[in-house]
């Protein structure tokens, strides 16, 4: 059994469609997106369609809870997020849907007990774990392994006998600059995360006209441009 965990995709449909052809290469037999479908780039409904025509398994991020109003959305902080202009363009079943999207999962699939949540355990939407955080309290928790994402910067490491993972972002990735997911091997007990080569100025001509700090976070890795 093999996972495809992918997260903060953002609305960037060419970097999810590149994700999903490599996931396509590895031989996973189930996808889960943690979340953060929308927000920052404008596909963020052609890329619920397209985890839709994949039969992905979606959690809320916070995003989505802007989008559908359970959690506050500033009106300065939309001029860069656009989720207003975006919820206009959702059709009404698709939000019905969504708003039984929860921010966690915990699962036992084969001999592994796993928790996929977009912030943490234990603020399940709005908590960063990030690839320096002490992750010590994770080692008491009942799980082989914890995926998360929210940070958009990814990193695999334990806590005790816990497989701790960021899977980092598919569109908007905050640390190298490189679109990542992860695959877990749940057999082999394994966790990879897999990044992606990615041609800025041809994304920049495909989206000319976002908001200028998308592209200036892009690589820069600052722990400050949360959310």
């Amino acid at each position: 059994m093999r996972l495809a965990i992918i997260s903060d995709i953002h609305g960037n449909l060419p970097m999810l469609e590149a994700c999903l052809a490599e996931i396509a290469t590895r031989q996973c037999d189930r996808i889960v997106c943690l979340g953060d479908v929308f927000g920052y780039f404008p596909d963020g409904l052609a890329c619920a369609q397209r985890l839709r025509d994949v039969h992905a398994d979606c959690l809320m991020g916070n995003h989505e809870a802007m989008l559908l109003g359970l959690l506050p959305l500033p009106e300065v902080k939309d001029e860069v997020y656009r989720l207003g202009a975006q919820r206009e363009l959702v059709p009404a079943s698709l939000l019905q849907h969504m708003q039984g999207w929860l921010p966690y999962a915990s699962e036992v699939i084969g001999t592994k007990r796993v928790l996929m949540v977009h912030g943490s355990p234990w603020q399940p939407l709005t908590e960063y774990v990030y690839p320096n955080s002490d992750l010590s309290r994770f080692a008491a928790l009942p799980f082989d392994a914890v995926f998360m994402g929210h940070t958009h910067h990814a990193f695999v490491r334990n806590s005790g006998d816990v497989q701790v993972c960021n899977t980092g972002s598919c569109g908007l990735p905050r640390d190298v600059g490189r679109p990542s997911f992860a695959v877990f091997d749940v057999t082999e007990g394994t966790i990879e995360v897999v990044r992606l080569s990615v041609d800025r100025t041809q994304l920049q001509q495909h989206y000319p006209n976002l908001h200028p700090s998308i592209y200036s976070v892009w690589s820069r890795g600052h722990q400050t441009d949360k959310e």
